[in-house]
């Protein structure tokens, strides 16, 4: 990835799919951290009410999710985020009230 920045070669699509999901608004930013898509490892970043999904596996990207890898020259398609179905949005709303109450005891 490296050489491809340096050489301002992104290569091809499917060497680090990068896949784009929204939320509705935004929801905050969390720390990035590696999961799997159906057995295939990627590492997700929080940008507010989006996430990008970077492939960091050598085996391919999985179906459904080839028609939503980002691509030149083809239209952006996003994953759509449902925030009653999300997980992400509890961990934030433990980190906030794990945040509220550190701040009123120290007052």
């Amino acid at each position: 990835m490296r050489e491809a920045f340096k050489n301002s070669d992104p290569g091809i699509p499917e060497s680090y799919s990068i896949l784009l999901a929204k939320f509705p608004k935004p929801l905050g930013i969390l720390d990035p951290h590696n999961e799997r898509l159906t057995e295939v490892n990627f590492c997700r970043f929080y940008l507010a009410e989006y996430v990008a999904y970077i492939k960091i596996d050598n085996r391919p990207t999985p179906e459904p999710f080839t028609d939503f890898i980002l691509k030149p020259e083809a239209p952006l398609l996003l994953l759509a985020r449902d925030p009653q179905l999300s997980k992400d949005v509890g961990v934030m709303r433990g980190i906030a009230m794990k945040h509220a109450q550190f701040i009123s005891g120290r007052k």
